[in-house]
């Protein structure tokens, strides 16, 4: 299936692109592939709808799927495929990954990276690593030493994973690669293809770690069923989200963070309808105006849900929130990551 492509290069006239929104075979003719290392023959598909069913309702709903370029499906035939150095290339970039990934154990032999070679899969990602990758990140480690330290010393966390500050770095760098790498693949069963999901010695469906923005109902469905109440990423699992940001300013809250909301989704309970409200809490505003750059974005974070309940005010629709605490850069970036 490969990579959606937002834009494309025209082949007609090569120092002009248009993106997939704009594109229309009679006016813009042929098009290649971006990345102009490859410049390979790419095939439009326009914007359709797609039915999602609820589950637990049984409900069907449709929602829109925003036109993009990808490989023709003759490509495997004709040879004519993204090259080795294209960064459309899936394959070839997550194997640079897996072995950037590995250059932590020159910190220690017995230290394990998040991204590991997968037998009959390009990579194996160690979610229960990047739990830890989280945790830490929020703790800021219970010692003001700079990592230069013994790793064994009690004065850090104490982490199975993450051990030190300067264990955190790396892991921190490695982690930030992956989700772009995520967000530029976009598709659940390509990332399925090349990537196995392991938290601890379970395998995870990539059903239960990424969700898009039609898809949050699922995420509220799952955190419910798996009582993830309170912010606890020692016991939780994190996930990946992809919101879309309401164009609205930064509430402070009566604690001190800063709320961001992103757009809402309608959701049916039966006779109810009700409002599924993602936000992001942060307490740093430069991290506050780099997420804002963003109109899309994938989010990896433990998130945290509250039961559903009726509102005191009789005019309102009930509403739940979903609560994603990010701390980091390395917790977000842009959706799809095409550039």
């Amino acid at each position: 299936m490969g990579v959606k492509i937002d834009r494309a290069i025209l082949k007609k006239n090569t120092s002009e692109t248009i993106t997939a929104q704009k594109y229309t075979k009679s006016e813009h003719g042929d098009v290649l592939c971006p990345d102009r290392r490859c410049l390979c023959p790419l095939s439009h598909v326009s914007t359709s709808t797609r039915n999602v069913k609820n589950k637990r309702t049984g409900k069907t709903k449709q929602v829109q799927v925003d036109s993009f370029f990808r490989l023709p499906s003759s490509s495997k035939k004709t040879g004519k495929t993204h090259s080795l150095r294209c960064r459309y290339n899936g394959d070839p970039v997550l194997e640079k990954q897996v072995a950037m990934s590995q250059e932590i154990k020159k910190l220690g032999e017995d230290i394990e990276p998040l991204l590991v070679g997968g037998g009959k899969k390009v990579a194996e990602y160690r979610l229960h690593i990047l739990m830890e990758i989280i945790r830490a990140s929020y703790t800021k480690f219970k010692s003001e030493n700079d990592g230069d330290g013994d790793d064994g010393d009690d004065k850090f966390s104490g982490y199975r994973y993450v051990r030190s500050q300067k264990h955190l770095k790396p892991f921190i760098k490695s982690a930030k690669a992956i989700l772009s790498f995520i967000s530029r693949i976009g598709d659940k069963n390509e990332l399925s293809r090349m990537i196995a999901l392991r938290y601890g010695e379970s395998s995870i469906s990539w059903n239960d770690f990424l969700f898009k923005n039609d898809e949050h109902e699922a995420l509220y469905r799952y955190l419910v069923e798996h009582k993830q109440f309170a912010y606890a990423p020692g016991r939780n699992r994190p996930v990946a989200v992809v919101l879309k940001l309401k164009q609205t300013p930064a509430k402070e809250t009566q604690f001190g963070d800063l709320q961001i909301e992103a757009v809402s989704t309608e959701c049916s309970d039966g006779e109810r309808t009700f409002l599924i409200r993602p936000m992001i809490f942060i307490e740093d505003h430069s991290l506050m105006n780099a997420i804002r750059k963003h109109k899309h974005i994938l989010v990896c974070a433990v998130p945290t849900t509250e039961m559903l309940n009726e509102p005191a005010n009789p005019k309102y629709r009930p509403s739940v929130r979903i609560k994603m605490k990010v701390i980091d850069r390395h917790q977000f970036c842009a959706f799809p990551m095409q550039r």
